[in-house]
This record gives C-alpha cells, structure tokens and sequence, in this order.
C-alpha cells in the first residue's frame, strides 16, 4: 500500500504544481501562494479528526493526496519568495536557514504532538496548528518583500503559459541540465529512505527501532549539511558541488544494497542525505538565480514537478522489483539511475562557469 499512496500524492503534488505558476504569475503573489497553505492544513487536521471511523487505509491515501495539494502549493512559492527578501549572494544561505529549520521542526513536531494528544487528546494538536497557522498568516501579511520581480507576466490559459515557461526553459541550457538532472535523481535517490528502507528492514528482520534509527541518521546527514552550508556558505563551484554531492549520495545507496548490518546500513544513510543535501542545497539557489525575472514563478513550478514527476512512476516500478527479486538490486537499480543525473551535469558548458555566493551568477540565455 505504501507504493500507491506515495504515487497518488505525487500526482496531486504535480497537478497542482502545473497551476500554481498561472496563480504567481497572474497575480504576482508568491507570499498569497505560501498564505494558503496554513488554512488548508488546518482543515484537513480538523477533518481527520471528525473521520476516525473511516477505514485506516483510506486515511492515509486522502491524507496523502490533501497533503500534497498542498505542498504544490507552497513548493514553487516558497522559491520565489525568499529570492524576494534577499540579495542574490545571500540567496544560498536562505534557503539552507529554511531547510534546516524546516527540518528541525519536522523532527520535533512528532514529539510535540504525542504530548499534546496525552495532555489534552486528539483536539489539542488541532487546536495548537490552528493557532500557530493563523500567526504564521498573520507575520506574511505583515511582510514586504524588499525585492519585487520585474517583467511582465502573459496571458492565457494554465496549459499555455506552461508551454511558454518550457519554451522558455529549452533555450536555458544551464536550466535545462539541472532539471534533467534533477528528474534523474529525484527518480532514483528519493524514494530510498522513504520506501526501500522500510522494506530492506523486513527483509532482513531488523526491529522497528533500528529501521527508525537509519531513517534518522539520513536525517542527521541533511540536517549537519544544511546548517554547514547555512552558516559557512555554499561552494563557489556549483557543478563540482552538484557532481560530488550526487556521487556520494549513489555511493551510499550502493552501499546500502550490500552491507550486512543496521548499524553499517545507517552510516550509509548518514551519507545518503548528506549527499542529496550538498546537491539539493546547490542546485535550488543556482536555479533560482539563473531564472528569468518574468518567468520565475513558472521555472518554480518546473523545478517541483521535475521533482515530484519521476516519483510517480519509480514508487510503483521500485516496489514491484523489491517484491520479484529484492530489495538490493532496486537499491542498485536507484544508485545507477541517480549516477545517470551527473551526465547532464558534466556536459553542460555553462556550468562550468557558474558561480554561487558571488555578487552574480551568470546568466545564459
């Protein structure tokens, strides 16, 4: 069922993705784009509270679908709008201030609400995200980008500025590659911890402790990267970060399908987010940087469905060859697909020049 569910809510997280650039774009509101999405949390909390009798299985699809209509929400969004409030060398560490925090709070929101529901029960956690929500809508109001976004948005349909957003995007060699890389890693690399994990331990008869004990340690690796990259800064050669950060993550993955303990299994974890960090945390700011200023809502919006896309296929392909012959090979098969998303990287000139934490990046058409 896992499989599924996942490849449902990446299907609503894309259709969504595909509409939210008209929303920006139109309206010129990444910050009308990142209010919506406290209300609609705040909704489905509250509907999952009144709905405990349906069936678990359904929860947990629906849950996943609303989830990710609302993270297509918010994904592109979130892009625009901290390139609003920053200066473009400062961009970079923004974004890893954001993911690190972000983080850190999906970390510890677990723990809180468990308290919560045993001080109070399953209406206090509602009542607490409402309240938090509505201050987080209230500080965005308040909030005045100190950048606005030039150039004129067009007109037409959602499909027609799609087309023109990708139009735009095949004459951007530099932006070209990193989406295509992106489509390969997302396809290969992501799904590993949130899927072949889970079944690697079922396989292998290891306690629910040592499976939550490795999916922490990816977390671990993501954190401790993204605050490394927060405080000290990125490295001023993008492709080579791109390129290493990719080879150590498919390095792990490798590694993954053959070693024989939790133990090795979650240093091996510890690298795998690691690396996807180190790639993550370089290629969203150098996208965001090389965007066109009139386009850039639409090159969000391309950036999280070249992310969301794969995972609608690879979730169920991973989890039909895990069940025919194992969970090390889909491994393997992850670690060579990933691999896959340096080519683009490497055979893109531009590239090669790009510079992060500069007072510019250049820009190719």
């Amino acid at each position: 069922m896992p499989c599924p569910a996942r490849s449902w809510s990446s299907v609503c997280c894309l259709v969504v993705s595909l509409g939210i650039g008209r929303v920006s774009g139109v309206c010129s509101s990444a910050p009308l784009s990142c209010r919506c999405w406290p209300w609609a949390v705040s909704s489905v909390r509250g509907v999952w509270a009144w709905r405990l009798g349906v069936p678990l299985v359904a929860l947990l699809v629906g849950y996943a679908v609303i989830a990710a209509v609302i993270d297509g929400f918010r994904s592109p969004s979130e892009l625009v709008f901290i390139r609003q409030f920053v200066e473009p060398e400062d961009v970079p560490r923004a974004m890893s201030v954001s993911s690190t925090l972000g983080t850190v709070a999906t970390l510890a929101g677990p723990g809180l609400g468990g308290l919560l529901i045993a001080w109070g029960g399953l209406p206090a956690p509602i009542v607490f995200d409402i309240v938090t929500f509505l201050l987080v809508i209230g500080v965005l109001v308040r909030l005045h980008p100190r950048h606005e976004l030039t150039g004129n948005p067009s007109t037409g349909n959602t499909l027609t500025q799609l087309r023109e957003g990708l139009s735009a995007l095949r004459r951007h060699r530099s932006g070209r590659a990193l989406v295509a890389s992106l489509v390969l890693v997302a396809g290969g690399l992501l799904p590993v911890t949130n899927l072949l994990v889970p079944l690697l331990a079922r396989s292998r008869a290891w306690s629910a402790g040592a499976t939550g004990a490795i999916v922490m340690a990816s977390t671990a690796g993501t954190v401790l990267v993204s605050a490394a990259l927060a405080i000290f800064g990125p490295l001023h050669r993008a492709q080579v970060a791109l390129v290493a950060g990719v080879g150590l993550a498919c390095f792990a993955v490798a590694a993954m399908a053959v070693l024989p303990s939790s133990w090795a299994v979650g240093g091996a974890a510890f690298l795998l987010g690691a690396g996807l960090m180190v790639f993550s945390g370089h290629l969203s700011p150098l996208f965001v940087l090389l965007t066109p200023a009139k386009l850039q809502s639409r090159f969000a919006s391309v950036l999280v469905m070249a992310q969301m896309m794969p995972a609608v296929v690879t979730n169920l392909l991973l989890g039909t060859l895990t069940q025919r012959w194992g969970t090390p090979l889909a491994l393997g098969c992850c670690a060579i697909l990933g691999l896959a998303g340096t080519v683009p990287l490497l055979a893109c000139a531009p590239l090669r020049q790009a510079r992060l934490g500069a007072s510019r990046t250049p820009a190719e058409a």
